[in-house]
């Protein structure tokens, strides 16, 4: 990672966290409601579900896709930073590069991810789940590349069969510090089946043109383990792809959790 790059990585960083230390009185302060085992998404879907995880129960993730002969491999670590306000309804997270294969050859994406989740308030008689989501993919050993950007809004509803969900996210394109953004409006649904299992079915339309429609399951193999496979059809530019994939979540517990 060159000076230049790394500067600007450090820059959004500090940005998002000063934006963030005033809003943090306004957290949502029940850490210990249903929402969250209500409306989390563990699946091979696009769909941002909102929620925070446990405290002291970090969560590994693999996420695998593949493609008209190409695929992808990718694992991620995240975590609740802790028990209390605002801490609580947080999920931090790290993306490992990503494995990409191509003609039977495998090579590692040069860049790594970095994202905030934050729940504002969690769904209740009184309202859904709000939350905000910020991605942020820095690149390394690789000249005039640039840190990518994300940022999500989410509003999540529960009801006896399920969860509603929305999501709008804009992305840059060629760098934070362009002006190319692209704006992605998703709108999703986990139906509620039998033994903890849930259907997700969600479809989307970017700014460009471009759509998105997924379904995947949800299931829970014991109490640590949870398996997501799903299928994906995209469109971009003119050209349509189908996607098989599956997520793989395992959760761990380092004992009870700091107030």
């Amino acid at each position: 990672m060159t000076p230049r790059l790394f500067r600007s990585s450090l820059g959004v960083v500090l940005l998002l966290g000063i934006v963030a230390l005033p809003l943090s009185a306004w957290a949502d302060a029940d850490c210990t409601g249903t929402a969250a085992t209500r409306q989390s998404v563990t699946a091979f879907s696009a769909l941002l579900d909102g929620q925070p995880g446990t405290a002291s129960q970090p969560q590994v993730t693999t996420s695998a896709g593949i493609s008209q002969g190409s695929g992808q491999v990718q694992l991620g670590y995240a975590f609740t930073p802790g028990a209390r306000q605002f801490a609580c309804d947080m999920l931090l997270s790290v993306n490992l590069p990503t494995l990409e294969f191509a003609d039977s050859k495998g090579r590692f994406d040069r860049s790594f991810g970095l994202s905030w989740e934050q729940r504002w308030r969690a769904d209740d008689a009184y309202g859904p789940t709000l939350s905000t989501f910020l991605a942020l993919q820095v690149p390394f050993d690789s000249p005039g590349s640039h840190p990518q950007l994300s940022l999500a809004g989410v509003v999540a509803r529960s009801f006896k069969p399920g969860t509603f969900y929305v999501n709008l996210t804009t992305a840059s394109q060629n760098g934070v510090r362009s002006w190319g953004w692209q704006t992605t409006t998703l709108v999703g649904w986990r139906h509620d089946l039998r033994d903890g299992r849930s259907l997700v079915l969600d479809a989307g339309v970017q700014s460009g043109g471009g759509w998105l429609v997924e379904a995947a399951l949800q299931i829970p193999v014991g109490a640590s383990l949870t398996i997501g496979p799903g299928f994906s059809w995209a469109d971009g530019n003119g050209r349509s792809a189908a996607t098989f994939g599956v997520v793989l979540q395992r959760t761990f517990s380092l004992g009870p959790p700091k107030q």
